[in-house]
């Protein structure tokens, strides 16, 4: 299981305007996806400022225990 989320982010967001905002979001869920694919994970959700994906399901990862 993975959850990561933008450290600071009610802070970062009320600094930045509602496009910047966006930006951020988009290249964060799309960094993070991209990371979760190559490691063989499923995203589970998008949660405000966070990203919940996990490993070994639907397809087991039959070194799961050392992957990294």
């Amino acid at each position: 299981m993975l959850y990561a989320e933008i450290h600071d982010f009610a802070f970062v967001s009320e600094q930045l305007e509602p496009e910047e905002v966006g930006e951020l979001l988009q290249i964060f869920f799309a960094t993070t996806g991209e990371a979760v694919a190559r490691q063989g994970g499923t995203l589970d959700r998008f949660n405000g400022d966070g990203v919940r994906a996990f490993f070994g399901d639907p397809l087991p990862q039959q070194d799961h225990a050392a992957a990294r």
